[in-house]
């Protein structure tokens, strides 16, 4: 038996020496017994002002429950000033169940990012621009007081959308809530600087996923 809903996901980011951004993101999420596909949406937007957009995909295979592997492809493309950049993120996830209560994740991964710095594009362009690639890593400790009740805390440098170069880890602690036909999620992160790279941002955020059970 799977499910598939709506999925939405509010965000404020507080970040040093640039404005502060408001960021949502809506989408859809099939599951399976072994499977995930989730099919999404982002904007940006400061005020009125429009940073830039992303869409793509995410898939996540399960064969076994302490194995899994994920593939997040998106195309972002900024504004008022045009340019765009394709990413692709392969990855290998591990999880440990130790006590009944307490979930242990990690996973790691390879992205590759293609830069167009003059130009928007509707879907990911498969020349022209400039590559970067690099490593990613997740590692985690979940715990689970109740059946509907959970928290965890994280460090990462991707999440479902986004993926970030390795000096601009996020650090993130988040609580999660499951109802009989929804799911409410709140969080908390800090964005690190190590070396050259973004500034240092605080983002608050809460999620929300309406399921459709199916047969």
């Amino acid at each position: 038996m799977g499910h598939w809903g709506f999925v939405g996901d509010s965000r404020y980011v507080v970040q040093q020496s640039r404005t502060d951004e408001l960021i949502h993101t809506f989408g859809w999420r099939d599951t399976g017994e072994t499977s995930a596909l989730h099919l999404f949406a982002r904007v940006n937007h400061s005020g009125f002002h429009w940073n830039g957009m992303t869409y793509g995909g995410h898939f996540h295979y399960y064969p076994w429950s302490w194995l899994h592997l994920n593939t997040l492809l998106t195309q972002r493309n900024w504004m008022p000033d045009p340019s765009s950049t394709a990413s692709l993120l392969v990855s290998v996830g591990l999880e440990s169940q130790l006590p009944s209560w307490l979930k242990g994740y990690f996973d790691l991964g390879h992205y590759i990012r293609l830069h167009h710095p003059r130009a928007n594009h509707l879907l990911p362009p498969i020349a022209g621009g400039f590559i970067q690639s690099d490593w990613a890593v997740r590692f985690g400790l979940r715990v689970i007081p109740t059946d509907s009740l959970s928290f965890s805390i994280s460090i990462a440098t991707f999440e479902s959308v986004d993926v970030y170069n390795l000096n601009n880890p996020i650090t993130e602690v988040r609580a999660n809530w499951m109802g009989t036909d929804y799911s409410l999620g709140a969080y908390l992160r800090h964005q690190m600087l190590l070396g050259f790279g973004l500034r240092d941002a605080w983002v608050i955020g809460a999620t929300i996923e309406l399921p459709y059970v199916r047969n």
